[in-house]
Formats: structure tokens, C-alpha cells, sequence
């Protein structure tokens, strides 16, 4: 397994870039950071023809070289080179590396799962074209993301305390900690659990929705793992948050497009399907779920539910 490359120092950085124009690396970190976050994952032959579409001073050299600084930077993205992906495939160019988001990068011998996924479901989609590619340099969350992300960070547990205010060491921490041997990873581990409860929910929750991958029984462990109950009320006002933030976010998996759009230009795509887990099995039975409203919610995400 190819390690991951190495940030070099900010002096070792700097002295990569001598001779470059500090507005040409400023423009090619905002394009860079655009494409990670807007497709996930990206082969650089392609960012490249996305980024004529925008800049006309930007020449392909530079484009291509700065990946090589890009490549040793601490980002939120990485460079990858096309073997350290795909073992098989030989290196024969700066075009074939790829602009890869941290987030698909998971530890272990499996880290690229995620993003082996996410390149089969992006095969058959064309790239989306925003007006600004630059509006994306931060970014890519829509306003109705946000706004699921506000109801969550404020769902409070049945002690009343608020998911952004809540710390705890889930079943899934403990577990790891007790299997880990390396005290780096303990770290990282305990580190981990320090983040509020709300901001790993998110978190999980977004890298789902970009991938195509059933939010909605992760959601389900997730609250019920932290002790929330919800009302009715809160409960329908969550589906159609996560239904609205679902259809109107930029996801990966569509190669930018959110799924509104590219149902309006391309039509439905087959649709996805899930099956219900034991926990929303259980909250169905008691009554305290709407089973036919929430299949009718998900129906309305292009996601057939299998009973």
C-alpha cells in the first residue's frame, strides 16, 4: 500500500515556488480547492480542461506543476499519483494525478474505498459547469445543508443538552481504543471524541449524502446513540431538512450536479434503494415513527425503499 505523500515544511514550500507569480499561486490553490470540494475526486487532465473554461491566463504548465508543490502542502485535499490509486497503472504523467478530498480518505489498508465508490458513480455523468468555479473555494454547502446542519447542532438529548454541547466516547471509540496498539492513533482516537456530538454526526452524514450512500439509518443509530428522542414535529421537520438538503446540495457522487438539476437536464436517474434497519423497524412498531411518511419522504429523494 503507497503511503500518502508527506507535507514538506512552509520554508521547503516556499522555495518550490520561487519564480512563480504569488497572484498565479493564489488563483491555482482557489481552483484546486474549488475541484476537491465541489467533485470529490478529480484527474487533473480533466481539471485542467474545466479551468480553461474560466481562466485564460492560467497556462497548462503551470496548471500541471503546481500540483507538484500542491502535492507536499498540509490541504484539505490531496495529490495523488495515478499508482498510488491503482497499483497497476503506470505514471507517465503530471495529467494523470488526482485531486482528492481528505474526507474520502479513511485509515487502514481499505483507505480508498470511498473513493474507488465514488469514481464508479461518477462514470456516467458530465461535469458541472458552475458561473463561478471560485465560489466554491471554501465550499460547496448549499443553504439547505446549512440549514440541516443548524437543526442538528441544537437537537438536545434527554438530559437537555444540546448535540453541539455533547462529548462522549461512542461503543465504536471504546472499541478502537481497546484495539489500537499505536499511541499516535490512541490520540487520534481520544481526540476524536472530543469533537461535539453534533459536528461527527455531520460529518458522517455529508460524506453519505456525496456518496450515494443511505443517510438516513445512519442518522436513525446516530441520534439514538446520543440519546435523543424526537417529537413528531421535530422528527417531520428533520426529513424534510434532509430531504431539501439532499436534492438541492452539489454531491460528489453527480460529479457537482446537485440531484435537482440533474434530474431537470438528464431526468431521473435509477433510482437508489434502502431497506430499513432494526432500530427504525422498532420506532415504526411503537408508533412513534410515520412508516408511510417517511417512505413517502424518501420516494420524493429518488431512493425506492425495499420492505
Amino acid at each position: 500500500m503507497a503511503a500518502l505523500p508527506k507535507p514538506l515544511s512552509q520554508k521547503s514550500i516556499q522555495k518550490m515556488l520561487e519564480g512563480w507569480k504569488p497572484e498565479t499561486v493564489n488563483k491555482l490553490h482557489d481552483y484546486y480547492a474549488a475541484f476537491s470540494n465541489l467533485y470529490g475526486i478529480i484527474m487533473l487532465s480533466d481539471a485542467w480542461k474545466i479551468c480553461k473554461h474560466y481562466e485564460s491566463k492560467i497556462h497548462k504548465k503551470e496548471f500541471m506543476d503546481f500540483s507538484s508543490v500542491a502535492r507536499r502542502e498540509e490541504l484539505p485535499y490531496y495529490i495523488l499519483e495515478i499508482d498510488e490509486l491503482y497499483c497497476d497503472e503506470p505514471r507517465i504523467s503530471d495529467a494523470q494525478r488526482f485531486i482528492v478530498n481528505k474526507e474520502l480518505v479513511t485509515d487502514g489498508y481499505y483507505r480508498f474505498a470511498n473513493v474507488y465508490d465514488l469514481v464508479e458513480l461518477q462514470l456516467d455523468k458530465p461535469f458541472y459547469y458552475p458561473e463561478r468555479m471560485t465560489d466554491f473555494t471554501d465550499n460547496a454547502n448549499s443553504a439547505q445543508w446549512n440549514a440541516l446542519c443548524s437543526f442538528i447542532q441544537n437537537i438536545k438529548n434527554s438530559k437537555g443538552t444540546k448535540l453541539s454541547e455533547y462529548v462522549f466516547m461512542s461503543d465504536w471509540d471504546k472499541r478502537e481504543l481497546d484495539y489500537c496498539k499505536s499511541q499516535r492513533r490512541k490520540d487520534e482516537i481520544l481526540k476524536i471524541a472530543s469533537i461535539p456530538r453534533s459536528d461527527r454526526i455531520i460529518k458522517v452524514l455529508k460524506l453519505k449524502m456525496h456518496t450515494a450512500k443511505n443517510p438516513l439509518n445512519y442518522l436513525s443509530h446516530a441520534l439514538e446513540e446520543s440519546d435523543v428522542l424526537l417529537t413528531k414535529n421535530e422528527l417531520k421537520k428533520l426529513m424534510q431538512l434532509l430531504q431539501d438538503a439532499n436534492n438541492y446540495s452539489h454531491h460528489w457522487s453527480n460529479r457537482g450536479w446537485t440531484p435537482m438539476e440533474i434530474h431537470q437536464k438528464y431526468g431521473n436517474p435509477s433510482p437508489r434503494s434502502i431497506s430499513f434497519d432494526p432500530g427504525l423497524q422498532k420506532a415504526f412498531a411503537n408508533g412513534d415513527i410515520d412508516k408511510n411518511e417517511i417512505i413517502e419522504k424518501l420516494r420524493s429523494m429518488g431512493i425506492s425503499v425495499e420492505e
